[in-house]
């Protein structure tokens, strides 16, 4: 049985658009279901909206399982998933399978929730719906990834320095890996 119909018939889970990885990583943990070595791991990269914190490719396969992943992929490359809207802290978007389904990918309290309208949806399975809505995200950001790193490469030494600097200043996490490669550049210099 697959642990995403296990959770859909879960009395004890989070109602419908209050559930989370968080929440299913623990309920799967009292059902003895979940290897701690096989966490879902998140990626701790900046971003305004918060997706990056917990949205990547192994959430979503891992949410999803292979069967709905491998779907989600198939309709986004078939051109199924419609224009992606985005809000501050969710994505949304139709994905043509069946019929025409909405699917919303957001964030609360740094915690990834989902929700579609199609019937598994419906039934608080994470489906290949929000697999493509997903993967259409993270592709965005790919692209806007390269964008940046154009931009940051056509910068001067200086300009680099100020940007990192001021950033710093009201970025903790920032500061700290400055800090610490600081730290390695200097250990390999001895």
């Amino acid at each position: 049985m697959r642990w995403a119909h296990v959770l859909a018939r879960s009395t004890d889970m989070p109602k419908r658009g209050q559930r989370n990885v968080a929440d299913f990583n623990s309920y799967l943990r009292t059902q003895n279901r979940l290897n701690p070595a096989r966490k879902v791991s998140f990626h701790r990269k900046l971003d305004v909206m918060g997706l990056r914190d917990v949205l990547n490719d192994d959430v979503l396969f891992k949410l999803a399982g292979e069967r709905s992943y491998t779907s989600g992929q198939k309709y986004l490359e078939e051109g199924r998933v419609g224009s992606l809207r985005t809000a501050p802290a969710s994505i949304s978007a139709t994905v043509q399978g069946t019929n025409l389904y909405r699917a919303t990918l957001s964030v609360n309290d740094n915690k990834l929730e989902y929700d579609c309208e199609c019937p598994f949806g419906r039934d608080d399975v994470f489906c290949k719906h929000c697999v493509a809505v997903g993967l259409l995200w993270l592709d965005g950001i790919g692209k806007h990834d390269e964008d940046i790193l154009t931009i940051l490469q056509s910068l001067d030494k200086s300009a680099l320095i100020n940007l990192l600097s001021v950033e710093a200043s009201q970025n903790h996490i920032l500061k700290v890996r400055i800090l610490e490669q600081a730290t390695n550049a200097g250990n390999s210099q001895k």
